[in-house]
């Protein structure tokens, strides 16, 4: 088992690599709380064996983290499970211009990146009023705040349990 440093006693890596569909994949072994056998991931995506693997809803809360870290306005967490069978969560934030918006969504790709996960669809790149970065298990919405109000999905998606993040977030955490 690899210990990860910051992590308790236990909750390292147990480095195994499966075959499923003629693909190789990383297995990393844990409580059931992250999955059973903690997500099989590609192992051409992880880079260090040691990598710890995130839940769905870590990630999704990485990701609005990340948006925050560059001053992303109105950011809400969407859970979707129960009423999309296309994905489990969106992240919906504010960036004011399209640099801003830009800015935002390079942040969240990075962060994400560290920990092994890449989008598997981005939209909206050039014209940056609506970045829409597809993680298939979560879906990253960065609106300006004009077409956030157009499309208003929070409207749309009323019935999801909704937790709005602070842009003043314990960093410790």
């Amino acid at each position: 088992m690899y210990e990860l440093p910051g992590r308790p006693a236990g909750t390292g890596c147990v480095a195994g690599f499966v075959t499923f569909c003629g693909f190789v994949y990383h297995a990393c072994g844990g409580s059931q709380e992250r999955w059973f056998a903690c997500i099989l991931k590609k192992k051409s995506r992880i880079h260090y064996p040691e990598a710890f693997v995130l839940t769905k809803k870590e990630l999704v809360l990485k990701a609005a983290h990340a948006a925050a870290d560059k001053k992303a306005e109105d950011i809400k967490v969407f859970d979707l499970h129960g009423l999309s069978s296309v994905t489990d969560y969106f992240v919906i934030c504010t960036g004011s211009t399209d640099i801003h918006v830009k800015a935002i969504r390079d942040e969240v790709h990075k962060q994400l990146k560290e920990q092994g996960v890449r989008p598997w669809h981005v939209e909206g790149m050039s014209a940056a009023n609506w970045v829409l970065m597809d993680y298939v298990d979560f879906v990253v919405h960065i609106f300006q705040p004009e077409t956030r109000e157009f499309y208003s999905l929070e409207r749309l998606w009323g019935d999801a349990k909704i937790e709005t993040i602070s842009e003043e977030y314990d960093d410790a955490s």
